[in-house]
């Protein structure tokens, strides 16, 4: 009896290790971290800009730009006036994002500062930004707008708007150059002989040395301007790519959708000018705010007259 009952217990407990086996154990799901919503939010909307940049046009990408942008002696003409319609337009073509933060972002495009100004309660890392931008650009079909060099397959021609006017140095002779390059060797020559300390480099890279196919041997831990003289050629430094500006306006509960409308004073016409000089001889009175009163006293005169 006794055995009946240890083989009995024996083989139960071997079933329900056998059915804990075979049974479905669910898997433990974990929450993406901030860094994988943002990276997966970057990536969703890089993607989405650059193959609509391929598939779209041109002229329907910036169908809503302005001619003026693409002339900067027009631009700058049309930026000069204080209160241009083109700045309340853009001002007016708003853009309300979340973001993976979970606040909400409100762009739009500032023409003057030819930056993308924002709203927002938290401090947004530049990529967000960007691809926020991706989707105004989008929306509004103002491609050019988006200067970012870095993601953009050909460079924007707004691009020219912030090269500055820098006027070219005058073109030397042939005796001022000979003459400015001696003086440039004497003050070599003098720097040389001069008691300057020389301090011990602890940075200093392995030197690698690149052979030429004319068989000579260069050694690339020397300067640039070495370099330049020993190759006989002027190397360039690389110019860095241009990217989006960015402007901060505050928190989302300093923007106002309505726009401010510009109050304009009423004109007053004084009846005994109008009289002797005719319409518009009178020009200071014709500035001042017509009232109440004025307007009582000027109709019991016209009754007067009537009587």
């Amino acid at each position: 009896m006794i055995k009946n009952n240890l083989f009995f217990i024996f083989f139960y407990r071997l079933w329900l290790k056998v059915l804990s086996f075979f049974q479905y154990k669910p898997s433990i799901q974990t929450n993406p971290t901030i860094v994988e919503l943002n990276n997966s939010f970057i990536n969703k909307n890089k993607s989405h800009f650059l193959t609509s940049s391929e598939n779209l046009d041109v002229n329907t990408k910036n169908s809503q730009i302005e001619p003026f942008f693409y002339n900067k002696k027009e631009y700058l003409l049309k930026m000069e006036e204080p209160n241009n319609q083109y700045e309340k337009t853009w001002k007016s073509r708003i853009l309300i994002r979340s973001i993976p933060q979970g606040t909400n972002v409100i762009m739009y495009y500032d023409p003057y500062k030819l930056g993308f100004a924002y709203y927002c309660d938290q401090t947004i890392p530049y990529n967000i930004l960007n691809s926020i931008a991706m989707k105004y650009v989008l929306l509004y079909k103002c491609y050019d707008f988006f200067l970012d060099e870095c993601i953009t397959v050909q460079p924007s021609p707004l691009l020219k708007l912030l090269e500055d006017d820098k006027p070219e140095p005058p073109a030397l002779s042939n005796a001022e150059s000979v003459k400015k390059s001696n003086e440039n060797k004497e003050l070599k020559e003098l720097l040389k002989r001069a008691p300057i300390a020389k301090f011990k480099n602890y940075n200093k890279a392995v030197s690698s040395v690149v052979s030429d196919p004319s068989g000579k041997k260069s050694d690339t831990k020397a300067p640039l301007s070495e370099r330049n003289e020993r190759n006989g050629r002027q190397e360039k430094p690389e110019k860095p790519k241009e990217r989006n500006r960015f402007v901060y306006l505050g928190k989302t509960a300093n923007f106002s959708f309505l726009q401010k409308v510009v109050k304009k004073p009423t004109v007053r016409f004084n009846d005994s000018s109008l009289i002797k000089s005719g319409l518009f001889a009178n020009s200071e009175v014709q500035k001042e705010v017509f009232n109440y009163r004025d307007f009582k006293k000027m109709k019991e005169m016209k009754e007067i007259k009537e009587m």
